[in-house]
């Protein structure tokens, strides 16, 4: 993975656990918890798949299925919902935002990464996506 791609804030998958980026070193990322401050090369960081825990640790709640049975998230006027891409295995989740109830939904872009989640969602409020109960070895991470 690109450190490039990185911001402070962002989890990811360092060696089988999440952890939480507190610096970004050309092709260092930095993190802190009980076992003090410590650097992983980028060949030992992988982003975290977003998923639909994902997006319930970070504020997102549940709405009813869209047409066609598509499973809907919402945080404030943002909008998930994931949506099998054409021409790819994986499932992505697609980000709408809606500046009010009779609105159309406005695309914003697909998302496949925490980090990715993180970073756009930051860029367009300028605050962070708050995560709430991580408990590190419970989210499920499979490698991208």
């Amino acid at each position: 993975m690109k450190t490039s791609e990185l911001r402070i804030g962002n989890y990811v998958n360092i060696r089988g656990e999440i952890k939480k980026v507190g610096a970004v070193g050309d092709h260092t990322v930095f993190t802190q918890d009980w076992e003090g401050i410590r650097g992983f090369a980028d060949i030992d960081i992988d982003p975290n798949p977003l998923t639909k825990k994902w997006l319930l640790k970070l504020g997102f709640s549940q709405i009813r299925p869209r047409y066609g049975g598509t499973r809907r998230y919402r945080l404030g006027a943002y909008y998930a919902d994931d949506t099998k891409v054409e021409h790819r295995l994986e499932y992505e989740y697609r980000v709408e935002f809606k500046e009010s109830l009779n609105a159309p939904y406005t695309p914003l872009r697909y998302i496949q990464f925490v980090h990715e989640l993180q970073n756009l969602y930051f860029a367009l409020t300028g605050e962070e996506l708050k995560v709430k109960n991580l408990a590190e070895k419970k989210i499920q991470t499979k490698k991208a």
